[in-house]
């Protein structure tokens, strides 16, 4: 029987959702969350997640632009990074960081291209070899890219793939400067989203996310445990519409109409509060 523990305060786990995985298997998973803390949890974890990434929809690894949905991702992905880009540089001077989920280094070869210094870690192989072609990219057990100090170190919606993630952030912390900053970027199951998407909310994407964050979570108790301040946090209003455009697919099943009233409900949505949101935490 699976351990119903919170990983973070030890508090019972609830029943929250039950959901599957829509783009991959179609397996079922429930989702639990802690009665204390908030912190979420995918039930059962696989100890073997990698099959769940084996798709041509996870787009994060892909290159292919075959279809309208791949092809507005890739547009839109030019102008976040930009965005992505200001607001490090809004917070540091220095130029060197760590993109810890780098995928196959689309972000870390933008920031190269400005003139940044970056490392990245990445678990899948054709991933971490795409990366390398443009800047040094590492298994994270190899642990090389820890003995370096970075100025900004980077886990943009990675943080909930992560099997140990609050045990490998006190790990990255280390590598930290003392002038830098963590940026995180997570989807927040306590959002106007997933209330109204339920079951079909796309943020959920079992079991590859295998935690889910609530605001309070990531605004609170983290930097408590981190010994961090939580300098800022952003909205982030794309990712609410791509997410509320695969919810609609998930739930409605693919066809021409995705996009608009994905785009309708996601503008919607979008005035009662933000799907996910980017911290800066800083000591």
């Amino acid at each position: 029987m699976e351990e119903r523990q919170c990983l973070f305060c030890k508090s019972p786990l609830n029943p929250y959702v039950k959901t599957k995985d829509f783009m991959v298997t179609k397996e079922p998973f429930e989702v639990y969350v802690c009665s204390s803390c908030g912190l979420g949890v995918t039930l059962p974890q696989p100890k073997d997640v990698g099959k769940y990434y084996r798709s041509e929809e996870y787009l994060s690894h892909q290159e292919r632009r075959d279809n309208w949905f791949q092809r507005i991702y890739h547009w839109v992905q030019h102008y976040t990074f930009w965005k992505r880009r200001r607001l490090l540089e809004r917070f540091v001077s220095g130029r060197h960081i760590l993109d810890y989920g780098c995928g196959r280094g689309a972000f870390g070869t933008y920031l190269t291209q400005q003139g940044w210094h970056v490392v990245g870690v990445e678990l899948d192989e054709n991933a971490r070899k795409q990366a390398q072609k443009n800047f040094p990219t590492f298994h994270p057990e190899e642990k090389t890219y820890l003995q370096k100090a970075y100025d900004v170190i980077l886990l943009w919606h990675v943080l909930e793939h992560l099997y140990t993630p609050l045990e490998t952030l006190r790990q990255l912390c280390s590598c930290l400067k003392p002038s830098g900053v963590l940026v995180i970027a997570v989807p927040h199951y306590d959002s106007p989203h997933a209330r109204y998407f339920n079951t079909f909310w796309a943020g959920w994407d079992v079991p590859r996310h295998l935690f889910h964050f609530s605001k309070t979570f990531m605004k609170k108790q983290l930097p408590e445990y981190l010994k961090l301040r939580c300098r800022a946090y952003y909205p982030l209003y794309i990712d609410g519409f791509y997410t509320t455009i695969l919810s609609e697919r998930y739930q409605k099943g693919a066809n021409f109409w995705n996009l608009p009233l994905g785009a309708l409900k996601g503008a919607f949505l979008a005035l009662q509060g933000c799907d996910a949101q980017c911290y800066v935490y800083a000591s």
